[in-house]
């Protein structure tokens, strides 16, 4: 797992846990919900949009070696 994987899931269970006591003992104070929920926000987005480049770069190199394979007897046929 590289360095940037694994602080993103340390992100991800760190708003887990600052979430739990909004969801699960009703502590909701104004100064820690609204903060909590846009630096949540904001982390969420981050994370995703790297999920994303990182998809999308793998399907990008699956297509790369697809082409560049030679093709089986069975891929002909196709």
């Amino acid at each position: 797992m590289a360095r940037g994987e694994l602080i993103e899931w340390i992100v991800m269970l760190a708003i887990i846990v600052a979430v739990w006591p909004i969801v699960f003992f009703g502590w909701a104070p104004p100064y820690y919900r609204f903060p909590l929920y846009a630096i949540s926000l904001i982390a969420l987005v981050i994370i995703f949009l790297r999920r994303l480049r990182r998809t999308r770069e793998g399907l990008e190199e699956s297509e790369r070696m697809k082409r560049g394979a030679p093709q089986s007897e069975a891929d002909k046929k196709l």
